[in-house]
């Protein structure tokens, strides 16, 4: 089934894996920054600006920020599983071209 319109990777390839592996953990790390700077940003004028946020408990807060960090986490690597099922697609299909015209030029005749 797919989820977002988007297939699922069918490639238990090591090198592929690994690929994926590799663009998930910097998609997070940018993702998980970029959620901390939001998340202590807004933290900081809600402190500043809003009574309600000042009155509540540490682990309030504390929620809030790991809502705000693992959010950013999870939209960056969503995004980049979306690339990156793009890219071994026309990787695929190029693959597929290549394999088609040598067996038209070996004379060999594949559907």
């Amino acid at each position: 089934m797919a989820v977002g319109g988007l297939q699922p990777i069918k490639s238990s390839d090591p090198v592929v894996l690994k690929r994926l592996t590799k663009e998930l953990l910097l998609a997070s790390l940018i993702g998980g920054s970029q959620g901390a700077l939001l998340s202590f940003a807004s933290a900081f004028f809600l402190k500043r600006y809003s009574p309600l946020y000042r009155g509540l408990r540490s682990q309030v807060r504390v929620f809030y920020h790991c809502t705000i960090i693992s959010s950013g986490i999870i939209f960056k690597a969503e995004g980049q599983i979306s690339k990156f099922q793009q890219k071994i697609s026309q990787e695929q299909d190029l693959k597929k071209d290549q394999f088609l015209e040598e067996a038209a030029d070996n004379g060999v005749f594949v559907e």
